[in-house]
């Protein structure tokens, strides 16, 4: 394990800063309205269905929203056609209304964990931000939760053309903050992308484990573990 302190933090987004679990229920909220609206389908199969096509849109445009070549509206749109699809519905005015009351309602999702803000305010070294997704949704919640001038350098992959763990986007990241590899720490919560990608960059990597998941014996090795920014604040001291 390294134990230099670092002369420069990063950290990614979602589920590190920001709570992922409050956009769930805006879906349900949702579901529920189609169901007031339609009168023959009940929230509960809309829930299943749009849960299964979420999955399958995700799975086919992952990668190209997170390179930035696709909008998140296209994918929340396509995911609610085809929940809708799923429950015997084909109708393109029927779409727009379900994108349009979940538009706003997830806007109101992008909530910090309750560690986030205190952590940041605490931290003395350049911050840089490094978050895989789309432009328009990574600033969208950015400018919700009002943390994008806290960091020195905001590097979101849709306006690079890479994403974590690819090596360019840390090296990015260093550039701007005119830190090397070896005194940069990097934080975040999944394996693949944060863990993986920061050790092979040369960064120190940690990760923020809230759940409490068990690390595969496959995976990526963090020089730090912690289950909460107030356990990284502890660390850094």
């Amino acid at each position: 394990m390294r134990g230099t302190r670092p002369r420069a933090i990063c950290f990614d987004l979602d589920d590190t800063l920001l709570d992922g679990g409050r956009f769930l229920p805006t879906v349900d909220a949702t579901c529920r309205e189609l169901a007031r609206h339609l009168g023959d389908v009940t929230a509960e199969q809309l829930q299943r269905a749009n849960g299964q096509a979420f999955s399958d849109t995700w799975r086919e445009l992952d990668e190209p929203w997170t390179l930035g070549k696709v909008e998140t509206p296209v994918i929340m749109r396509e995911t609610w056609r085809r929940a809708l699809s799923a429950c015997g519905y084909d109708d393109d005015a029927l779409v727009t209304f379900a994108y349009e009351t979940h538009a706003p309602l997830a806007a109101t999702a992008h909530t910090l964990f309750d560690d986030a803000r205190a952590l940041l305010g605490a931290i003395e070294v350049p911050l840089a931000l490094i978050t895989n997704g789309a432009s328009d949704l990574q600033r969208e919640k950015l400018r919700a939760v009002g943390i994008e001038e806290r960091f020195d350098v905001v590097v979101v992959s849709g306006e690079h053309g890479v994403a974590k763990p690819d090596g360019a986007i840390f090296a990015y990241a260093l550039s701007t903050l005119g830190t090397g590899a070896g005194d940069t720490w990097h934080i975040g919560d999944n394996l693949h992308a944060d863990v993986g990608g920061a050790n092979a960059a040369g960064l120190t990597s940690v990760w923020i484990n809230r759940t409490g998941k068990s690390r595969h014996p496959s995976d990526p090795a963090p020089h730090h573990e912690v289950a909460s920014l107030a356990e990284l604040a502890t660390l850094l001291e």
